[in-house]
């Protein structure tokens, strides 16, 4: 079984990607210690999340956000029948957003996810105890998790952000005519690169 997704937000400024993708096999191959067969997955343990109790009101939080979500792109009569969606992105994206926002906007974007009360530093701890962490998680699944910032080649980042956004979304940055027609064509190899040719 196959899952893949790419969720793009563009302005004429900005282009975010997130792709996670996973892939699931029941016979998949382990690598042991130093690259030698494992004598059983018994040697790649999976591993647990361990939460605080303000990481634990994340989940719920973001599992009420990702129905809500998913419920109002369903309803939406103007959606293609044929498309994907991932919550899962969408919080990425607006996790990270957040960091690059201030005042009404930067809590506008925390009330839409429905982090009530919770502050930002808190929010990039969490999103990136879930990019470190999923790979971890069940031994039989790999989890790839990559994330991408484009912006405009007239427009430079603020370092605060480009720093957030490396430490905590494990993102790549990258300056990018948008004028140029080879753009997109990095654009796509990144895509095709870091989803192992998944996205073509």
């Amino acid at each position: 079984y196959e899952f893949r997704n790419l969720v793009t937000m563009k302005t004429r400024n900005l282009i975010w990607l997130m792709m996670p993708f996973l892939l699931f096999s029941c016979d998949k191959q382990v690598t042991g210690v130093n690259g030698a067969e494992p004598e059983s997955e018994q040697e790649l343990p999976d591993v647990s999340f361990v939460m605080t109790k303000s990481q634990e009101d994340f989940v719920a939080d973001n599992n009420a956000f990702a129905f809500d979500l998913l419920s109002y792109v369903m309803n939406d009569k103007s959606a293609s029948d044929d498309f994907i969606v991932s919550p899962l992105s969408v919080s990425f994206v607006m996790n990270a957003l957040a960091n690059g926002a201030q005042g009404q906007t930067r809590s506008q974007i925390i009330d839409a996810l429905g982090y009530d009360g919770i502050d930002l530093n808190q929010v990039n701890d969490y999103s990136k105890m879930l990019i470190e962490g999923c790979g971890a998680v069940d031994r039989k699944v790999t989890v790839g998790i990559n994330n991408a910032l484009f912006v405009n080649k007239d427009y430079t980042l603020k370092t605060a952000f480009s720093q957030n956004l490396d430490n905590y979304y494990d993102a790549f940055v990258a300056s990018a005519d948008f004028a140029d027609p080879s753009a997109l064509k990095t654009i796509n190899d990144w895509c095709n690169e870091k989803s192992s040719g998944l996205i073509p």
